[in-house]
């Protein structure tokens, strides 16, 4: 299914609001995430003064860029254009009393005297509460100073602000001054941040007292999809029937009637509600530290600490948001026991989105005390019953070294010798394979016993003896392969199981191929997926041809084309003598089917790059690996340039042609430029569109020159109002 994205909006030209647009670029996969800052300080002068904090940074002066020292992203502009240097304007730890200054613009380059430009130096940061002191350096021409956007000293007496709250909320902390001959804000000698943890300390306001209690709750299924919250309220994008974890322990009957909670290495009587933090925490989710103060274990020997709901056996798609970016903070986080983030590094962020399977009745979660420094938070936990796609049985005629499955079969007094087959080595021709034996009570089922091999050659790194191997008609996107049987101390062709051979269980080791072959291919072509620990047959009566179902389960593994299947018997001792197989079927992934590699197939990774003007610039694509289009400013049509399907459109109306309105590269800084609608023919909404498959995008969208672009959308979103 195809979406509409991104859609970017303007108006015609004489209307005034929004001019013109010069670059679109759309890339699949989300932004990385700002970094989050707890504390920082920057300086301005020429040397970081004495006294300053260990981690302060010293501003160069030059424009905002990204990844500069530390990480981070900040630096000067003067009315939104980086392209500037201020750093002529400092001076040394002689001015300011020992803190050292930078001018606004010391050498007037930001306008005029009579029309100044506004000179800022922005620094980005997570949305959210600060504390924030501003020394604007020296006490002279300091009355227009400007703190996110408001005077911060009208009277223009020495201009410091120190430890004021300040709300961020379009991802930048501004401060602001003007050109030195002005005469309104002369320079800037210090900044901090420090992150609030919850509002800067401010209380909310107790519900008055004549309040009604809040209705009840009505009734949560997880058939319905649910989604649970950590911070301390629910974001406003939260769905209505969203669950806002209190960080107490496990319970029954809780919010919905549903049973989830915390506990310390299954020890429910906890209460980690003090690790919740505000939405000003992990990109407006907010999030609960893993035990912020450390009580379950110690740090030398940490426990596991885990979040639970209770749920009914089977597969469910899981979004889980491991919190906030840090170093380390994502190692070791785990869903379902299975660490989710093994190698991340650094500044890294654990977001696990993919298929679970439910065994115990409940989905859980865990992470580590926080001083532990492994699994630091979480911020959200989304689960829903994944749509049964239906198993794949094995294609009539496939099986190899015996007969089809389904069909009816000799039982251990029939002769062995018919089902005598030679795959158990490296070359699959070894004369010491014994023989196997196929147990079938109805067509409904194969049971193939594997004897005990005196060769235990290895295979793809991994210990084998016989195998059966079996195709499934199609190359299928699958993530799974159902086993339904056991293992066996029956006697098979007159071997049975004794001594050292006679384990508890049987391993059955998986291999699979995506071979396109019409016949078994090459053993070469397969590799390991897994293995499956059968249990010991339960029948009473062994070797009765019934189904051998002691076990019954999925082995499941990352997406990926199947069409053969081998399934070997362990090559070592300690185990079972035979393993008896029912029911082999493969399982498509969520969305596909049983005929076709096409059907769930993941959309491959895009990349593309959208110019306006009348040639595309010598800077296009700059990294490589991206499509780069040059648009002719004509209505939106399929196939068109690289098969993509994109245009133009007046509300909706396809029947437009805006190709008058391009211009060259001497236009938007090199760019080029089209207007949203030159000649004034839209009385409506002037649309720019592309068609991609639905997923997150990282979009950037240059809205052409620097004048007439306050109605300026993206998704119906304003962006410069």
């Amino acid at each position: 299914m195809l979406v509409i994205v991104p859609q970017v909006t303007g108006y015609s030209h004489d209307t005034g609001t929004c001019h013109s647009i010069s670059l679109v670029k759309l890339v699949s996969g989300a932004p990385a995430p700002v970094p989050a800052i707890d504390r920082v300080e920057f300086y301005f002068g020429t040397s970081i003064p004495d006294g300053a904090d260990p981690g302060a940074i010293l501003d160069d002066g030059t424009g905002f860029a990204t990844n500069r020292e530390g990480g981070l992203d900040y630096g000067w502009d003067c009315d939104g254009d980086t392209n500037v240097d201020y750093s002529g304007g400092r001076r040394g730890t002689d001015r300011d009393d020992g803190l050292g200054i930078n001018h606004f613009d010391r050498d007037g380059t930001c306008g005029t005297t009579a029309n100044p430009g506004r000179v800022n130096w922005q620094l980005a940061v997570p949305n959210g509460d600060y504390l924030v002191t501003v020394d604007f350096g020296e006490e002279h021409y300091q009355h227009a100073c400007e703190m996110e956007g408001v005077v911060a000293c009208p009277d223009g007496q020495d201009c410091v602000v120190a430890n004021q709250a300040v709300t961020v909320l379009d991802g930048f902390f501004t401060v602001t001054g003007y050109s030195h001959d002005v005469g309104s804000c002369h320079s800037i000698s210090l900044v901090r941040l420090e992150l609030c943890e919850v509002g800067c300390g401010a209380e909310p306001a107790p519900p008055p007292a004549s309040d009604p209690p809040p209705p009840p709750s009505p009734p949560l299924s997880v058939e319905d999809g649910l989604s649970f919250y950590f911070g301390t309220e629910l974001p406003v994008t939260a769905a209505d029937t969203a669950v806002l974890d209190d960080g107490t322990g496990f319970d029954t009957g809780r919010v919905g009637g549903l049973d989830y909670g915390w506990d310390c290495g299954g020890d429910t009587n906890v209460d980690y509600s003090g690790g919740r933090r505000a939405l000003d925490r992990d990109n407006g989710l907010g999030i609960n530290h893993f035990d912020r103060d450390g009580t379950c274990g110690t740090t030398a020997d940490p426990g596991r600490v885990n979040w639970q709901i209770a749920v009914p056996n089977g597969e469910y798609n899981a979004i889980v948001d491991f919190g906030e970016v840090g170093t380390a903070a994502s190692i070791l986080c785990e869903v379902e026991g299975a660490v989710v983030c093994p190698e991340m590094e650094g500044e890294a962020e654990c977001v696990f989105m993919g298929p679970v399977m439910v065994s115990d009745g409940f989905f859980t979660i865990t992470g580590f005390s926080h001083d532990t420094g492994a699994c630091h938070s979480i911020s959200l936990v989304r689960l829903e019953p994944r749509e049964d796609p239906g198993l794949c049985p094995v294609a009539p005629g496939t099986a190899s070294g015996t007969i089809n499955i389904g069909d009816a079969s000799t039982h251990s007094g029939g002769d062995c010798a018919q089902h005598s087959w030679g795959h158990c080595d490296m070359d699959f021709n070894s004369p010491a394979c014994n023989p196997e034996n196929i147990y079938a009570g109805d067509e409904s089922f194969v049971g193939i016993a594997y004897a005990q091999q005196s060769s235990v050659p290895q295979w793809d790194g991994v210990y084998v003896s016989s195998c059966l191997e079996v195709g499934f008609g199609a190359q299928i996107m699958s993530d799974g392969i159902r086993v339904l049987g056991a293992a066996s101390d029956e006697s098979v062709c007159g071997v049975s199981c004794s001594g050292q051979y006679c384990g508890t269980s049987g391993a059955l080791h998986v291999f699979t191929s995506d071979a396109d072959t019409d016949t078994m291919p090459d053993y070469t072509t397969f590799s390991y997926t897994g293995t499956v620990s059968l249990p010991v047959d339960t029948a009473s009566v062994q070797g009765d041809g019934v189904h051998h179902d002691t076990y019954d389960g999925i082995l499941g593994f990352d997406s990926k084309l199947v069409k053969w299947a081998a399934l070997c018997r362990g090559g070592g001792g300690a185990a079972r003598d035979h393993l008896v197989l029912d029911t082999v079927e493969l399982k498509p992934i969520e969305g596909g089917d049983c005929t076709s590699a096409a059907a769930g197939t993941p959309p491959p990774p895009f990349s593309a790059e959208f110019y306006f003007g009348l040639d595309i610039p010598a800077t296009a694509c700059p990294e490589g690996d991206c499509t780069v289009v040059l648009d002719d400013g004509t209505g939106f049509a399929t196939g068109r340039e690289g098969g993509l399907d994109y245009g133009w459109d007046c509300d909706g109306e396809t029947n437009v042609d805006y190709s008058g309105g391009r211009r060259g590269l001497d236009r938007d800084s090199g760019l080029g430029i089209n207007h949203f609608d030159r000649n004034g023919q839209c009385p409506g909404p002037v649309n720019w569109q592309i068609a991609v498959p639905n997923g997150v995008y990282t979009a950037t969208v240059d809205f052409g020159e620097d004048h007439y672009q306050h109605g300026c959308a993206i998704e119906g979103v304003v962006q410069c109002a």
